[in-house]
């Protein structure tokens, strides 16, 4: 038995939901923990594809078929990918799933610790207002196609949290006030935490039962469960963004 073969398996949901900075290329699941600083195409990158499937993108750079680089990735390797748990998504649950890692993880590429917390607001503040106008009705609708009822009053609601959101921010930015700036930084990171670990869970969830042939039932239920976690953030982060 190879090195390879005698790695645990696993599926991407599993990888997509683990707390750890882990990526898949070519089926192999890699901790870039210890690597993100020192990849060579900077942080950015590596970050953006937290959680995902990054073999398309690893074979578009050519200097990735260097001899150096195949050593460093089985350096890396922690797992593997079972080709059995990557069945056809017919529910839409994998392209969700992808979709909400890649808006997860927009926010870490954006971070900046070392950039001043009033300019780091601004940037922050615009990813936030992006999440609310447009991936947030992509999430709803994508749920409401696999099956869940979608919230009406959410989605006519997104106009005025956005409003609240640019006016508090807009205060900070004009008092020049850093302190502020960051608590504000604070509240809205651990905001897109709590809406999108939730539903990273959910849509892994949701995978994993689907290698067991689960009923559609089954799935429209994960789906309700998705949206209804949706509308309790929602209602708690617009009362808070209102009275900000």
């Amino acid at each position: 038995m190879s090195y390879i073969d005698s790695l645990p398996v696993m599926s991407i949901a599993d990888v997509a939901d683990r707390d750890a900075q882990w990526i898949v290329i070519d089926d192999q699941v890699l901790d870039v923990t210890d690597f993100i600083a020192q990849h060579p195409g900077g942080c950015p990158v590596m970050h953006a594809n937290i959680g995902r499937d990054a073999s398309a993108d690893y074979h578009h750079v050519s200097a990735h078929q260097r001899k150096s680089v195949a050593r460093k990735i089985s350096q890396l390797i922690v797992a593997r990918l079972d080709p059995h748990t990557q069945a056809e998504d017919t529910g839409g649950w994998q392209r969700l799933l992808d979709y909400l890692c890649l808006v997860r993880n927009s926010f870490a590429v954006q971070r900046d610790d070392a950039r001043d917390p009033i300019l780091e607001l601004v940037f922050s503040g615009q990813s936030y207002c992006h999440l609310l106008d447009d991936h947030l009705p992509s999430f709803i609708q994508q749920l409401t196609d696999i099956g869940a009822v979608a919230h009406t009053s959410l989605l006519a609601g997104r106009a005025p949290f956005t409003d609240n959101v640019r006016s508090v921010t807009e205060k900070v930015l004009a008092a020049s006030d850093a302190a502020t700036a960051r608590a504000v930084l604070e509240h809205l990171r651990d905001s897109v935490a709590k809406l999108m670990h939730p539903l990273i869970h959910i849509s892994a969830d949701a995978i994993r039962a689907q290698a067991g042939h689960p009923s559609d039932s089954d799935s429209v239920q994960r789906a309700q469960e998705a949206m209804a976690h949706i509308g309790k953030w929602f209602e708690v982060e617009h009362e808070h963004w209102h009275h900000g």
